[in-house]
């Protein structure tokens, strides 16, 4: 029997942040698939009196969305959102 491969690969999950300035509304955005990329940007960016605003979409088509209001929890959340999953 033979199984086809290209079912057993699971794509990685798009990321979409919006980070919105609290005072003047301006609102950055950045939106991908690789980890790495969405990681050096929330590194090198100085966010201070920022809004964030995430959706993470899996390969299933469910999501997981939330506010968060500084780089910590923003940190966190994404940490959990995007953890591994071994369960058979």
């Amino acid at each position: 029997m033979k199984m086809n491969m290209k079912n057993e690969i699971k794509s990685s999950p798009f990321i979409s942040i919006k980070i919105k300035d609290k005072n003047t509304k301006r609102v950055s955005k950045i939106a991908s698939r690789k980890t790495k990329r969405v990681f050096s940007f929330l590194q090198r960016g100085k966010f201070q009196d920022k809004e964030f605003l995430v959706c993470v979409t899996y390969s299933n088509g469910f999501n997981n969305k939330g506010e968060y209001e500084n780089k910590r929890e923003l940190y966190s959340a994404l940490k959990a959102f995007l953890e591994k999953d071994y369960s058979i």
